[in-house]
Protein backbone atom coordinates (compact mmCIF):
# COMPACT_ATOMS: atom_id res chain seq x y z
CA UNK A 1 0.00 0.00 0.00
CA UNK A 2 1.56 3.30 -0.71
CA UNK A 3 0.26 6.63 0.95
CA UNK A 4 1.56 10.33 -0.59
CA UNK A 5 0.88 12.82 2.01
CA UNK A 6 1.73 16.99 0.58
CA UNK A 7 1.62 19.93 2.38
CA UNK A 8 2.77 23.45 1.96
CA UNK A 9 3.46 26.39 4.46
CA UNK A 10 4.10 29.56 4.51
CA UNK A 11 7.72 30.64 6.07
CA UNK A 12 9.47 34.14 7.21
CA UNK A 13 12.69 35.61 7.33
CA UNK A 14 13.52 38.49 9.38
CA UNK A 15 16.67 40.62 8.07
CA UNK A 16 17.47 43.56 10.47
CA UNK A 17 20.25 45.78 9.00
CA UNK A 18 21.74 47.98 11.42
CA UNK A 19 23.41 51.06 10.11
CA UNK A 20 25.34 54.29 12.00
CA UNK A 21 25.89 54.98 15.45
CA UNK A 22 26.95 51.31 17.06
CA UNK A 23 26.50 50.15 20.30
CA UNK A 24 28.89 52.68 21.96
CA UNK A 25 27.64 56.02 20.98
CA UNK A 26 24.01 54.80 19.90
CA UNK A 27 22.35 56.70 17.52
CA UNK A 28 21.79 53.62 15.01
CA UNK A 29 19.03 52.88 12.92
CA UNK A 30 18.17 49.68 12.66
CA UNK A 31 15.45 48.41 9.69
CA UNK A 32 14.00 45.05 9.66
CA UNK A 33 12.39 43.62 6.55
CA UNK A 34 10.40 40.46 6.11
CA UNK A 35 10.24 37.93 3.35
CA UNK A 36 8.10 35.12 2.92
CA UNK A 37 8.63 32.31 0.98
CA UNK A 38 6.33 28.63 0.68
CA UNK A 39 7.92 25.56 1.36
CA UNK A 40 6.43 22.33 0.46
CA UNK A 41 6.81 19.19 1.67
CA UNK A 42 5.90 15.60 0.58
CA UNK A 43 5.82 12.42 2.24
CA UNK A 44 5.60 8.56 0.75
CA UNK A 45 4.68 5.90 3.06
CA UNK A 46 4.71 2.39 1.84
CA UNK A 47 3.33 0.03 3.94
CA UNK A 48 1.84 -3.88 4.18
CA UNK A 49 -1.33 -4.04 3.27
CA UNK A 50 -2.10 -6.75 5.11
CA UNK A 51 -0.83 -5.81 8.86
CA UNK A 52 -0.46 -2.42 7.90
CA UNK A 53 3.04 -2.04 9.34
CA UNK A 54 5.26 0.71 7.65
CA UNK A 55 7.86 -0.69 5.56
CA UNK A 56 9.78 2.39 3.88
CA UNK A 57 8.96 6.42 4.54
CA UNK A 58 10.54 8.44 2.05
CA UNK A 59 9.96 12.80 2.75
CA UNK A 60 11.24 15.34 0.59
CA UNK A 61 10.90 19.31 1.29
CA UNK A 62 11.30 22.59 -0.96
CA UNK A 63 10.99 26.43 -1.66
CA UNK A 64 8.21 26.39 -4.32
CA UNK A 65 8.11 28.86 -7.14
CA UNK A 66 5.44 31.06 -8.01
CA UNK A 67 5.62 28.96 -11.46
CA UNK A 68 3.89 25.66 -11.84
CA UNK A 69 6.28 24.16 -13.91
CA UNK A 70 9.28 24.75 -12.04
CA UNK A 71 7.31 23.13 -8.87
CA UNK A 72 6.02 19.83 -11.38
CA UNK A 73 10.13 19.65 -12.27
CA UNK A 74 11.18 20.09 -8.68
CA UNK A 75 8.86 17.68 -7.65
CA UNK A 76 9.94 14.94 -10.33
CA UNK A 77 13.66 15.89 -9.11
CA UNK A 78 13.17 15.44 -5.02
CA UNK A 79 10.98 12.34 -5.82
CA UNK A 80 13.98 10.75 -8.00
CA UNK A 81 16.01 11.51 -4.91
CA UNK A 82 13.47 10.31 -2.10
CA UNK A 83 13.61 6.94 -4.19
CA UNK A 84 17.61 6.77 -4.82
CA UNK A 85 18.62 4.32 -2.32
CA UNK A 86 15.02 2.53 -2.06
CA UNK A 87 15.25 -1.41 -2.32
CA UNK A 88 12.73 -3.29 -2.05
CA UNK A 89 12.36 -6.34 0.53
CA UNK A 90 13.73 -9.46 -0.89
CA UNK A 91 10.78 -12.20 -0.99
CA UNK A 92 8.29 -9.32 -0.81
CA UNK A 93 5.83 -7.99 -3.16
Amino acid sequence: MVMIHGATETNRDLNTLYSGGGLRFGGGVATTSVSEFKVGSMIVDIADSKTKNLLWRGVGTDELSDKADKNQAKMVKGTAKMFKNFRPMPGKT
